[in-house]
């Protein structure tokens, strides 16, 4: 349930940051996106199985941790710092 929700966030992120632009910016905002995101997948898979020994985290700590890291993939694959989410508390 965890990483559904997690993709979810990152999935409307997307949506909403490839709004404003021209459809054929959007396309190609969307294919590094992606490219960003099977990185961020295998990255985040290697963390988590060298950090079992601490247990799960909580969700919170996840959610911040997860999308952090996928922004930080997306702005290397990108070149640019696209818009920054923030977490509500």
């Amino acid at each position: 349930m965890e990483d559904w929700s997690i993709n979810i966030i990152i999935e409307k992120y997307l949506a909403e940051t490839s709004q404003p632009l021209a459809p054929h910016r959007q396309k190609t905002y969307l294919k590094k996106a992606n490219q960003a995101k099977a990185q961020w997948i295998q990255r985040r898979a290697s963390r988590r199985e060298q950090e079992l020994y601490l247990g799960n985290n909580d969700f919170d700590s996840e959610l911040k941790r997860s999308c952090g890291e996928y922004y930080m993939e997306l702005r290397k694959v990108l070149g640019y710092t696209p818009i920054r989410w923030y977490y509500v508390n």
